[in-house]
């Protein structure tokens, strides 16, 4: 049973927050172009992950969305949904873990906890690091571990090319398709022979970013059975 169920059970007493902030948002002309596709962003993902979501993602403050996971160990899948489906901007995400002081709401800002506290202050630091995505609130070495995963991570994805990040993102929106080979079909939809999609890949450490991003959950699930 995913570890914010059994919280539920016991008046969910810990959550999950996670924050999505848009890098160099004051250099973003087309404002009304980023809330439209903010707003997409934020309907796919809470309806592609219904299930991992406990608290529907949300807009606030014009370029930041918020929301709390019911499956912590799903964070990656939904992490990933949001990072690959961003067009022309990336994103900074805060997570934090910790105790609710108020009840489940519709929404996050009408709710309050440590588990918010934590996020802001995940925010924070990884703006002023220049961190992709920080964690705060799952206990020093349990922060300190996800936090060298998600900046090993970082630093592959931020020496991708534009054609390598796009190919990586089409590889995984591809995941679970059964009906073509993976890397056929994404090299049909770049318009790539399958060969020159396979060196692409390989020159972006696609194989090796997979192989971690795969070890997440295992990884999340025994540090925060840890802290239940």
């Amino acid at each position: 049973m995913p570890i914010m169920n059994e919280l539920a059970q016991n008046n969910q007493q810990s959550g999950m927050v996670v924050l999505g902030d848009v890098r160099d948002s004051r250099l973003i002309a087309d404002r009304p172009g980023l809330q439209t596709q903010l707003d997409q962003l934020v309907r796919r993902v809470n309806a592609s992950a219904a299930g991992a979501i406990a608290v529907p993602f949300s807009i606030a403050g014009g370029d930041e969305i918020q929301g709390m996971l019911a499956d912590p160990t799903a964070l990656f899948t939904v992490i990933n949904h949001l990072d690959h489906e961003a067009v022309g901007f990336s994103w900074r995400f805060g997570i934090g873990w910790g105790p609710l002081s108020t009840p489940i709401a519709g929404r996050t800002w009408e709710m309050d906890g440590e588990c918010f506290h934590h996020a802001r202050r995940a925010i924070a630091t990884g703006k002023k690091d220049d961190r992709w995505v920080t964690v705060s609130g799952i206990g020093e070495a349990g922060d300190a571990a996800l936090n060298g995963v998600f900046r090993l991570l970082q630093v592959v994805r931020d020496g991708w090319t534009e054609k390598q990040r796009l190919a990586a993102a089409a590889m995984w929106r591809s995941i679970g398709n059964e009906t073509v080979p993976t890397q056929g079909a994404v090299a049909d939809q770049l318009s790539l022979d399958k060969t020159t999609l396979s060196k692409m890949l390989k020159a972006a450490h696609y194989k090796q970013v997979t192989e971690m991003e795969e070890a997440m959950p295992g990884l999340l699930g025994a540090l925060l059975g840890r802290m239940t």
